[in-house]
């Protein structure tokens, strides 16, 4: 594969990091508002009880929404992805100098040393996308760059698992203040 092959590949791959991480960033601050709604529609709903237990509710809601609001802000979803984009940037710079394949390789492996790694969901992810748009990468052989059977189940099961997990994060603790407030009748 060459230099120019690799900065490409490369750049399209941490484009797609970049992307993930401000996916992550606004579904964090989205999830967020909705457990602060829901926490605040569950005092609101609460105010005339004197359950205790819809109190220890109350109480277990606030903290994993402050946990939730710590941990989200430790990861540094939009931190990490304008370093990825600040690479991405550098190596579409590189990748367009006419310079040698020497100084390109240098350059290269430079500008990586000083940004973290993708990881392989996102290559996996740049390569459907590039088959998708009729674009099929090939290495320095000439041969096509795939996803074997095993890795293309494993990224499709983790994008799965990622929307079925949204999907709960969303409709279960709404279905659970409904049924704390309006028990369906037995």
């Amino acid at each position: 594969m060459s230099v120019n092959d690799k900065i490409w590949l490369t750049a399209r791959t941490r484009i797609q990091s970049e992307a993930r991480l401000l996916r992550f960033e606004r579904l964090s601050h989205v999830v967020l508002s909705y457990y602060s709604a829901l926490m605040i529609a569950y005092s609101v709903l609460s105010i005339d009880s004197n359950d205790i237990n819809k109190q220890y509710i109350q109480i277990i809601m606030s903290i994993a929404v402050f946990s939730a609001s710590l941990i989200s802000y430790g990861f540094k979803f939009g931190e990490q992805a304008r370093e990825f984009r600040e690479c991405y940037l550098s190596l579409n710079e590189l990748y367009g100098n006419a310079i040698t394949d020497q100084k390109k390789s240098e350059r290269y492996a430079d500008i990586l040393s000083r940004y973290p790694n993708h990881v392989d969901h996102d290559f996996y992810t740049m390569i459907k996308k590039s088959r998708a748009l009729g674009r099929v990468l090939k290495d320095s052989g000439g041969n096509d760059i795939t996803i074997g059977g095993l890795e293309s189940f494993k990224h499709g099961t983790k994008n799965v698992l990622f929307v079925v997990g949204i999907i709960g994060l969303f409709v279960f603790p709404a279905w659970a203040l409904f049924s704390i407030f309006w028990p369906v009748a037995k």
